[in-house]
């Protein structure tokens, strides 16, 4: 595929026979961040994004594992220098993220967790955090049991300075807690959320938590929330925040 009209005709394409998909990803995937600047690669990349967007849109079965696999590069190029290529692979993301099964949280954030990396383009990073918080819509119990390697990936961005990231960080992992589905601790959600870049509320939020009486069973959704403040409360100076934290 060496040019625009190619490109388009790639959905058609798998439309009428699924398995081409195997043969024409590579090929989409090599055209979406180009490193020159040229009009003619910009068009390429911002077409092979296109096509990617109606794939996820129009041949979901017959594509999503290969989207899927091949999606942080679609995210890198959110960080590219050209607008258009930007645009195009925000929307590439977004689709194949909410086109795709719940099911398959799992399998994406691997992908998500390594595009908002500390040293990728702050744009990517916040792409990446924004569609981790749609997951709570998308596939909450699919997300709930994936907090263990949610919470403390994205806590890594939520101190960060760019405030479009650390915004973005602090949104995914307020909508990542909320679904923890325990009615015992779910009230206190943000406040647990905020101790996260605020150190010094831990021993309020450890008072409070120490108060709680627990009636449902605490499974791995909610200790993936509580555990890293726990930790938090046995570092703590102040004795009676260490001896509440051990309680």
């Amino acid at each position: 595929m060496s040019s625009v009209e190619e490109i388009s005709k790639i959905v058609a394409s798998v439309q009428a026979e699924p398995k081409v998909i195997a043969k024409v990803m590579p090929s989409l995937i090599d055209k979406v961040n180009p490193a020159g600047k040229d009009a003619a690669s910009c068009d390429l990349a911002v077409a092979a994004l296109a096509a990617i967007t109606d794939l996820a849109k129009t041949c979901g079965m017959a594509s999503e594992a290969y989207l899927i696999t091949n999606l942080y590069p679609v995210l890198l190029a959110a960080s590219h220098k050209q607008n258009k290529i930007r645009d195009a692979a925000v929307a590439a993301t977004n689709a194949v993220c909410s086109e795709m099964s719940p099911n398959a949280i799992e399998s994406v954030l691997p992908h998500l967790f390594k595009a908002a990396e500390v040293g990728q383009g702050w744009q990517t990073r916040a792409l990446a955090l924004n569609v981790i918080s749609t997951f709570s819509d998308h596939g909450p119990e699919q997300l709930g049991y994936c907090l263990p390697q949610v919470v403390p990936a994205v806590t890594l961005s939520m101190s960060e300075p760019k405030k479009d990231v650390s915004a973005a960080a602090y949104k995914a992992m307020t909508n990542a807690c909320n679904v923890i589905g325990n009615r015992d601790i779910e009230h206190m959600t943000d406040k647990i959320v905020r101790s996260i870049s605020n150190p010094e509320e831990v021993p309020e939020i450890m008072h409070a938590l120490a108060g709680v009486t627990f009636v449902q069973s605490v499974e791995s959704p909610a200790l993936a929330m509580v555990v890293p403040l726990l930790i938090r409360g046995l570092r703590s100076k102040v004795t009676a925040t260490r001896r509440q934290s051990s309680v």
